[in-house]
């Protein structure tokens, strides 16, 4: 267990044990605190290094952007009973709770200034049960854990494409993953959870006997008025063969490129295991001297297939690509976990991001301006790992048994996500000026905003969701007295 060396320089007992009423802790209640905080796991106060490391932790990408926000407390559970004790000194302190599974969140949803911040990073139990292909893990195993683990007995998870991503904000937040044309977005794949509720209570919920729990789980993202333990997922069959190829061309070919995409998605002629996208990037450094262009248009083709014979008949679509490439890669195998490991790599954490995430209509094709967007990439992006990227999701129908707060996210057609990066102060100023072009392309045509990814607040949270109004009214039902940070009347900084 690790303890504070705050507690140990306390010579208090292994158990780690904060007497409120003598830290510097500004809380939201104008009382004396009536209690101690009191948990196995660690306990951290402001001002001392433990603190500052943690609050920081996994927030490289947005570490700037959130410097400023300091939660009260923050407490690293290291049990289920450390949750449900943090849950009942923050009632009786009356301070507000918000919660972090890993911190990979762009915006820093879990920062929260004057709350107890939850941290579940302790929480890394995995178990899979291969006979019924379903697996039990903490809110902090990240994907590329789950499908290593999960590929030994001849499964996967629709994980998150990065590295590092836990499962547990990202379910929260919908889960848009890994081949989810095929497997469905990652809430589609939640078969229950347990939690611990507004009232401290441990909760084992389910589609039958919680659905309005369900409901929730299923994509309330940082609004989600609960702690989530554990969950309780549906593994799906790891197709033996899984590749990946690019193909190359100037910027200015973007929408020819989505549009070859969409029309294949639209008719049905494209598989549900091919997953495929555009993205306007700057020219990786080993094709620079191949590709007479500073910034490519990237056409990104994953695909997977139980035979050969398969794989070759869904790939016979790209046959006849777009015309105007520069170069093209041949298909390389793959698995899950090295398809993530690649994509890691256009993600350093050693810089700064600011992201914008728009889900748009099937049916909104033609009112994407995408000569504007490229242009815009080609005149403000900074050189670097800013991109922007164009996918195309198949038609399909939401699952009747698996309804949840995300809706129809998983059949609205087309997503575009734009990725800004700074390595240090004096970038920054270039790459939000380019970021804001396409927030203001895109903000007048958006069907939702996906909350994992885009600024999640008073300002987007009603477009964050197919039924907002229900979302409200559930929190209101299950956490009557707010406990819980509500993000619907929050407002963070770009």
């Amino acid at each position: 267990v690790r303890v504070n060396s705050l507690f140990s320089t306390l010579h208090l007992p292994r158990t780690a044990r904060l007497p409120i009423y003598a830290s510097p802790f500004k809380t939201t209640s104008s009382k004396l605190p009536k209690m101690t905080l009191e948990i196995q796991g660690s306990v951290l106060a402001k001002g001392t290094p433990e603190y500052e490391e943690t609050r920081q932790k996994n927030f490289a990408a947005n570490a700037v952007l959130r410097s400023g926000s300091h939660p009260s407390i923050i407490a690293l559970a290291s049990s289920q009973d450390d949750v449900q004790t943090c849950i009942q000194y923050a009632i009786a302190e009356g301070i507000t709770v918000s919660v972090r599974s890993g911190g990979h969140n762009w915006f820093g949803a879990s920062l929260r200034d004057d709350t107890l911040l939850i941290d579940m990073a302790n929480f890394k139990n995995l178990e899979i049960d291969a006979a019924n292909k379903t697996a039990v893990a903490g809110p902090s195993v990240d994907g590329m854990t789950l499908n290593a683990k999960a590929a030994e007995h001849g499964l996967c998870f629709p994980a998150g494409h990065c590295p590092g991503v836990p499962v547990g904000g990202f379910l929260l937040g919908g889960g848009y993953g890994w081949f989810e044309e095929h497997f469905g977005i990652g809430a589609e794949s939640v078969l229950g959870a347990t939690i611990v509720t507004p009232d401290g209570a441990t909760l084992d919920v389910d589609d039958e006997t919680q659905p309005d729990w369900m409901w929730l789980l299923r994509g309330s993202a940082s609004a989600f008025p609960g702690v989530v333990v554990s969950y309780r997922l549906r593994l799906h069959d790891l197709p033996p063969i899984i590749r990946n190829k690019s193909v190359f061309y100037p910027p200015s070919e973007l929408e020819k490129v989505v549009g070859f995409l969409y029309s294949h998605r639209a008719d049905g002629s494209m598989s549900t295991k091919i997953e495929a996208m555009a993205i306007v990037a700057c020219t990786p450094p080993p094709l620079a001297q191949a590709i007479p262009s500073p910034k490519v248009c990237m056409l990104s083709i994953n695909g997977m297939a139980d035979s050969e014979e398969e794989f070759s008949k869904i790939m016979a679509v790209f046959d006849e690509l777009p015309a105007g490439s520069f170069m093209a890669s041949e298909f390389e195998n793959h698995s899950l976990v090295s398809l993530t490991e690649m994509l890691g790599a256009a993600f350093p954490a050693s810089h700064r991001w600011v992201t914008g995430s728009y889900v748009v209509d099937f049916d909104a094709y033609d009112k994407i301006p995408f000569n504007k967007i490229q242009a815009s990439f080609v005149e403000l992006a900074p050189m670097g790992f800013t991109s922007t990227l164009c996918a195309v999701s198949p038609r399909r129908e939401t699952p009747e048994n698996a309804p949840g707060a995300y809706g129809k996210f998983s059949n609205l057609g087309l997503l575009v996500l734009c990725y800004g990066t700074y390595a240090t102060e004096e970038e920054a100023p270039a790459t939000k000026k380019f970021c804001s072009s396409i927030d203001e392309l895109m903000d007048p045509i958006v069907t939702r905003y996906n909350p994992l990814e885009h600024r999640f607040d008073e300002s987007t949270f009603h477009k964050c969701f197919e039924n907002p109004e229900k979302v409200l009214t559930l929190r209101q039902k299950v956490d009557a007295k707010g406990l819980f940070f509500d993000p619907s009347k929050a407002h963070l900084s770009q």
